[in-house]
């Protein structure tokens, strides 16, 4: 939940922003940016920069969350995805887990390093989620997609209550 609205807040603040320099977004009834002197290539690659630019600070974003809270980075990189890069479902899945594996490897490794672990809970609850992530991974291609974006969202507002409550 808090994803989506942080996505929806950088999403309409990106379309305010191109509205004050005079370019709007819409053309039949798509979501495809256009100049207002006729430059439509230049619209459009300016809005490719500043949507590149927007997903740069929600993967910084993304990266500090999974930092302080051990995980978590990965909830923001797919509507990132989805929205600014214009990936579709099942593909910002796969490439947000892709992006997330290295960036929970160098967090649990500072972790490691300042000595916060537990050697005998990392081997029982890894082993749980690993084998969870090969069954997650290959039914991926079998789920609907609007099943999986459904399934997405309950367990982020689930997270969001559970975090919310302590």
């Amino acid at each position: 939940m808090v994803c989506s609205s942080v996505s929806r807040i950088l999403r309409d603040r990106a379309v305010r922003f191109l509205r004050d320099f005079g370019i709007e977004n819409r053309e039949n009834g798509n979501s495809i940016f256009v100049a207002e002197h006729g430059e439509k290539e230049n619209g459009k690659r300016n809005i490719r920069k500043l949507k590149r630019a927007v997903a740069g600070v929600a993967a910084l974003i993304a990266g500090l969350a999974n930092g302080f809270f051990g995980g978590g980075g990965g909830t923001l990189v797919v509507p990132t995805l989805r929205k600014l890069m214009d990936c579709e479902e099942k593909k910002s899945h796969a490439t947000a887990i892709a992006v997330m594996l290295p960036v929970s490897m160098i967090s649990g490794a500072a972790y490691l390093l300042r000595g916060v672990r537990d050697l005998w809970a990392t081997l029982e609850v890894g082993s749980g989620v690993i084998v969870g992530g090969v069954i997650g991974a290959v039914m991926l291609r079998k789920v609907p997609k609007g099943f999986l974006t459904g399934l997405f969202y309950l367990v982020m507002i689930y997270a969001g209550i559970r975090f919310v409550r302590g």
